[in-house]
């Protein structure tokens, strides 16, 4: 893994304030020290990123002009730090849900995941893929465990995440050829702060005793993922033996199925 990731010398990534996006970058950090990482979103990062190295460009991806605006300073900075050498990744992370039967918490709420879930990262890579390309990298896309089949309860969040689960896979098989690795990344339950806006109430908060793998193992084995060169990864065994089953079965039972599982929580 290490090999492959000290490749990379510049990093642009969304949604590393927290989460899994912060416990990539700081693996990233440990891995390769000398990697250049910038981190676009409206929260500012952990103290110790900042002291790490991460360079953070507010943002609100919602806002197109916003989003075009950070990757001219990504552009710029990058000039500026002299990265002129090695390869570029991209990881488009940002994300959230909304969990309720729809439309949930609102019409805005819904507009914005189909924003943030499906157009910022469609926008941030068309706008990024010349010098990807240029410089033989990668993109990882975060999509989520959901995005294997219909799901009650999650119906645009889990909807979006199928959309980045499948043009992950196209993208992987159209840039091969141009020296472009691409993976989509597919958690599942995750300790993080998913659930403080998805469901602010707290009434599926628990979800039963499992509380879902720690966030700095997700973003372990997406690095080790990348690096050795697969197209998709669920972490956990357990979440892939779940995909796995719901794959089986049928669209029209695999949602009957997810359905009474989910609202039992």
């Amino acid at each position: 893994m290490k090999a492959c990731l000290a490749e990379y010398s510049c990093v642009l990534i969304t949604g590393a304030s927290s989460g899994i996006g912060a416990c990539i970058a700081r693996l990233l950090f440990n891995i390769h020290p000398k990697v250049r990482i910038c981190n676009f979103s409206r929260s500012i990062p952990e103290v110790n990123l900042i002291q790490l190295g991460l360079k953070h460009i507010v943002c609100d991806l919602e806002k197109p002009h916003e989003l075009e605006a950070a990757v001219e300073a990504f552009k710029a900075w990058r000039l500026q730090e002299g990265i002129t050498e090695g390869k570029c990744l991209l990881i488009n992370n940002s994300g959230f849900g909304d969990i309720g039967l729809f439309p949930g918490q609102g019409l805005q709420m819904q507009l914005g995941m189909v924003d943030v879930n499906m157009r910022v990262p469609v926008h941030l890579t068309t706008l990024l893929l010349p010098l990807i390309v240029e410089t033989k990298g990668g993109i990882i896309n975060v999509s989520s465990a959901a995005g294997f089949q219909p799901t009650p309860f999650l119906a645009t969040y889990g909807a979006a995440k199928a959309f980045m689960l499948h043009w992950s896979l196209a993208l992987s098989v159209e840039l091969e050829d141009r020296g472009v690795r691409v993976m989509a990344l597919c958690p599942a339950r995750t300790q993080s702060k998913f659930f403080e806006r998805a469901d602010p109430n707290g009434k599926r908060k628990n979800g039963g005793n499992y509380q879902g793998l720690p966030a700095e193992v997700v973003a372990r084995t997406c690095l080790e993922s990348f690096a050795a060169g697969k197209l998709a990864v669920v972490p956990g065994f357990r979440n892939k033996l779940r995909t796995l089953f719901m794959g089986c079965l049928p669209r029209v039972w695999a949602v009957r199925v997810a359905w009474r599982a989910l609202k039992r929580r």
